[in-house]
Parts: structure tokens; C-alpha cells; sequence
């Protein structure tokens, strides 16, 4: 009889031992489960935190290139209205000229008329 306790009270024993360590071992796996997942969101944060940084660079080199290439119009632009304005005033300038020159041969003709009607 008393082997008998004692028999149980080993199988007890060991019955409780291996709850024991089933339950640390669950514990154990638990606690690397949530590690797991802390390192997960983790990393899941950094990988949207560098996004957002890439974003945000390439953001600001589409403004800059916008920007940029707002300039160039505008440049373009200037120069296209400095080179119609040469043209306008080459245009008077020439037609200038050949109001100066129409009005030299109508002297001279009046000249030439003047010295022919003296002559005479």
C-alpha cells in the first residue's frame, strides 16, 4: 500500500513536472510569438517610414522639375516676344528707310524739275 502511495505521489510528480514544462514551454512560445510580431510591426513601420521619405523626395523633384520647366517657358516665351519685337522694329526701321529714301527722289525730282523750269 504504501508503494502504492508512493507510486502515485511519483506519477503526480512527474504529471505535474510535465505540466510544468509544458506550460513554460508554451509560455517560451508565446514570448517569441510576440517578438515575432513586435519585430514584424516593426519592420512593417520603418519600410512605411522610408516610403514616405521616397515620396516625399520624389515629390520634390516633380515640383522642382515643374518649377524648372516653368522657367524654360517663360525664358522661351521672352524670347519669342524679344524676337517679334526685332522683327516689328526692323520692319518700321525699313519702312523708315524707304520713306527716307522715296522722299529723297521726289527732292531730287523736284530739284530736277525746279533746275529744268530755271533753265528755261
Amino acid at each position: 500500500m504504501r508503494d502504492e502511495q508512493r507510486r502515485r505521489k511519483a506519477e503526480q510528480k512527474d504529471n505535474l513536472n510535465q505540466e510544468k514544462e509544458y506550460i513554460n514551454r508554451l509560455k517560451l512560445e508565446m514570448e517569441q510569438e510576440r517578438q515575432m510580431q513586435a519585430e514584424k510591426r516593426k519592420q512593417e513601420r520603418e519600410y512605411h517610414q522610408r516610403m514616405m521619405i521616397e515620396n516625399e523626395k520624389n515629390k520634390a523633384k516633380m515640383l522642382e522639375e515643374e518649377k524648372r520647366q516653368k522657367e524654360e517657358d517663360t525664358k522661351a516665351q521672352e524670347e519669342y516676344f524679344k524676337m517679334l519685337e526685332k522683327q516689328e522694329n526692323d520692319r518700321n526701321d525699313e519702312m523708315k528707310q524707304r520713306e527716307a529714301r522715296a522722299q529723297s527722289f521726289m527732292n531730287k525730282m523736284a530739284d530736277n524739275v525746279l533746275q529744268k523750269m530755271e533753265a528755261k
